[in-house]
């Protein structure tokens, strides 16, 4: 998980928007989840 955490941060400006989806992602595991 941490790698791909970084993986994202690596990205260039596209890391904003893929942080968001990441983001966005966790967010709906999360209630899935629940």
């Amino acid at each position: 998980m941490v790698s791909k955490k970084h993986m994202i941060n690596h990205i260039p400006k596209m890391s904003k928007r893929s942080q968001h989806v990441h983001c966005l992602f966790k967010s709906r595991q999360a209630a899935y989840s629940h």
